[in-house]
């Protein structure tokens, strides 16, 4: 779990960051979930798009994808919403 000061050092570097995945009107597919997984394998921290065809509220699918990923949702900006999963194996992020 992610305290206040993780969170924003987090939106912080996330800020730099472009959208890697992107939703569209099918909304959550099983595909759409592993791209999530092997993007936060490989980078820890991710940033998502709803696009304006998405049927679903941004947050309702940032909240969803971040439980379906088993990730820690970090915030939600306009249409973009920031993903986090520490990778024990090769950490590439140091939280303060």
């Amino acid at each position: 779990m992610l305290n206040g000061k993780q969170k924003r050092f987090l939106r912080g570097e996330g800020s730099l960051l472009k959208p890697i995945v992107a939703i569209g009107k099918e909304g959550l597919t099983l595909s759409l979930i592993k791209e999530c997984e092997q993007q936060l394998a490989a980078n820890e921290l991710i940033k998502v798009r709803a696009q304006k065809n998405a049927l679903q509220d941004v947050r309702e699918l940032a909240s969803e994808t971040a439980d379906m990923t088993k990730s820690e949702l970090v915030g939600v900006v306009g249409r973009n919403f920031l993903l986090y999963r520490i990778n024990p194996e090769k950490q590439q992020i140091n939280l303060p």
